[in-house]
């Protein structure tokens, strides 16, 4: 479980929220299929919304939401404006 996901959400970089960019990249139905493809998930099929991830931040996620969540913001939110 992410520990720290509240914490997460709330960090800003560059005037830009982590909940924001993690609301984005679950909205990008493309990346969520990318994503699945390159470590054999299937979140796209489950209907990865942002309910699934308040889900998470709840405490009732499973491990390829929070799979999903470490890479936005690692591969996405950490490199944002470089």
């Amino acid at each position: 479980m992410i520990t720290d996901l509240p914490q997460k959400l709330a960090t800003f970089k560059r005037g830009v929220c982590f909940m924001e960019c993690l609301d984005r990249c679950v909205a990008k139905h493309e990346l969520v299929a990318n994503y699945d493809a390159l470590h054999g998930m299937k979140l796209s099929q489950k209907g990865l919304s942002i309910d699934l991830v308040i889900g998470c931040a709840a405490g009732r996620a499973d491990d390829e939401i929070e799979g999903f969540i470490e890479f936005c913001c690692e591969q996405i939110f950490q490199r944002f404006g470089i």
